[in-house]
């Protein structure tokens, strides 16, 4: 399993539990272990625009 994780919002953050529970998560949803998983960390303002455009 490939799992990227981005932090394009300025603040610190845990890489490894978000890691961590994207791992779990996934196995107990049992997806295909050649799958992959992008997670990108954003502020509120990158948040709000996503949520106008989608």
């Amino acid at each position: 399993m490939s799992i990227d994780v981005n932090n394009e919002s300025g603040t610190e953050v845990d890489e490894q539990a978000i890691l961590d529970i994207a791992r779990y998560a996934l196995a107990r949803m049992r997806i295909h272990p050649l799958s992959e998983l992008s997670v990108i960390v954003v502020d509120a303002d990158a948040m709000e625009q996503l949520h106008i455009q989608w």
